[in-house]
């Protein structure tokens, strides 16, 4: 499959590379941390690491030689800091296939702004607020094409019916990985999960699709069920 990686490099991020470049991108097991405000300010806390193999699969399709960085934190920080809403991106290798630092936001709502097709619900009021994001086979590709189309090519990559629009059970993904890119990568893949701990500015009211407990919400699941998206995704959070 070949893809212009180097016009992904230069393309301006908006919104999804805090989530969707992370959350939905990688073969990896992903703890994101975002502390949200009173005056809808955000901190995203990111720590990720590619798997050996999905590594080396993006590393052949960047054509890139060995020792080179397959996530390049420095493009990450300057195309999230030309992002409106982003007060400053703090971003750094740990290592060729891995990422840690934090984002912050001065503005989430402004932030949001940015994706204007996103299924995604933000309000926020001195009485409370609200945030809700729902994903379905549907509005899955519309949602990573109104962050980046260089951003759908490369979760296409990975042959993911969030960026393909293909209706396959999990199980079928994961034989169509394993028989074009093998089975560590279809392994890894399977074996990723993500978590997510969202702080809001007061205690949770009710929440659906993530537990909670005071002001703290909480999100696990297995990278395939986004990737996927056999069946609909929907959270909210109202505090």
């Amino acid at each position: 499959m070949c893809l212009e990686m180097n016009n992904y490099r230069r393309r301006v991020y908006n919104i999804g590379v805090i989530v969707g470049a992370f959350f939905c991108l990688q073969a990896c097991s992903l703890t994101m941390d975002i502390t949200l405000a009173a005056d809808a300010s955000c901190v995203f806390t990111v720590d990720t690491q590619l798997q050996p193999a999905t590594a080396a699969l993006f590393k052949n399709l960047n054509d890139a030689s060995a020792g080179d960085t397959v996530i390049d934190a420095e493009l990450f920080n300057k195309g999230i800091s030309a992002s409106k809403g982003i007060k400053s991106a703090r971003l750094k290798n740990i290592g060729p296939a891995s990422i840690a630092g934090t984002i912050e936001v001065s503005k989430l709502d402004v932030f949001i702004s940015g994706a204007r097709q996103a299924p995604v619900v933000f309000e926020n009021v001195p009485s409370g607020g609200k945030f809700a994001l729902t994903l379905t086979i549907e509005t899955g590709e519309a949602f990573l094409s109104s962050i980046s189309p260089d951003l759908a090519d490369y979760v296409s990559a990975l042959l993911a019916p969030i960026a393909t629009g293909e209706r396959l059970s999990r199980q079928e993904y994961l034989d169509l990985i394993a028989g074009v890119y093998g089975k560590k990568i279809a392994a890894e893949i399977a074996g990723s999960t993500i978590k997510l701990l969202m702080r809001f500015p007061a205690p949770v009211k009710r929440a659906r699709g993530l537990s909670y407990k005071s002001n703290t919400a909480v999100l696990e699941l297995p990278l395939t069920a986004v990737l996927v998206l056999e069946n609909e995704l929907v959270w909210e959070v109202e505090w």
